[in-house]
């Protein structure tokens, strides 16, 4: 992320400041001041613009990771499906032995012993608890990293996308007016929303252990957006000190 651009500083030497009017010497710092907070302001906004298309790029990589979740879980749905088929039939075709053979006791006796179908009846059936063994683990793993938009993960990031594009909103809002009181409630509304970040980042981590790298750039937006609040925070104190 870019770093935060410092205002510019005054372009007048000692010697002007010295012999110009107090009125004079006003209306030129505020006119000064008035041109560095908009361009810092603006600047501001270019930065939030790239942190909501960095975030609609996450949101892009999970709709991607579900999509491959879920076409495994159609492959092992399939698999599972055939091996079930393949115990009904074999579960009729013993069925229909046993009828056959009913008169006989002993010649069914013989057919239910026989090593050849034991074998077969145990392998196919270690191959049915394998392939459900494997279907319910990635049913769980889908479960764990799910993003739709009512997912818990979903929702924290459709909400944090909601926040940054009406912060942006409402700083381009404040560029226009140059309203100073404005830039206030605006640097109190950043830190509720870091306050939120923090808060969601915490859930995150636990429930994506695998995506360190998305982890890392969350944090990197957090620690870049608290910077960016003590900036504008010692900046606005500044302003209502000299005023």
């Amino acid at each position: 992320m870019a770093e935060i651009s410092e205002p510019k500083k005054s372009k007048y030497s000692k010697y002007d400041l010295m012999h110009m009017g107090r009125e004079d010497l006003v209306n030129r710092f505020l006119n000064q001041q008035s041109q560095v907070d908009v361009e810092y302001l603006n600047d501001q906004l270019k930065k939030l613009n790239k942190e909501i298309i960095e975030l609609k790029d996450v949101n892009v990589k999970f709709k991607n990771k579900i999509n491959e979740q879920n076409l495994k879980e159609a492959m092992l749905a399939g698999k599972l499906e055939r091996k079930d088929q393949e115990i009904n039939d074999l579960l009729a075709q013993l069925h229909d032995i046993k009828q056959l053979q009913m008169p006989s006791s002993v010649q069914l006796q013989s057919c239910t012993l026989d090593p050849a179908v034991n074998v077969v009846i145990q392998n196919l059936t270690k191959d049915l608890e394998t392939c459900k063994d494997a279907l319910k683990l990635a049913q769980e793993n889908l479960e764990a990293s799910k993003f739709t938009p009512d997912s818990q993960l979903g929702k924290r990031l459709v909400e944090k996308i909601r926040v940054l594009q009406k912060e942006n909103e409402e700083l381009g809002q404040m560029i226009k007016t140059g309203s100073i009181a404005k830039l206030e409630s605006e640097l109190s509304l950043k830190q509720s929303v870091i306050d939120s970040s923090n808060i969601i980042l915490e859930g995150m981590k636990s429930e994506l252990e695998e995506d360190e790298e998305i982890i890392c750039g969350l944090e990197l937006v957090i620690t870049n957006l608290t910077n960016e609040l003590r900036l504008s925070v010692n900046h606005v104190d500044l302003l209502q000190q000299e005023l």
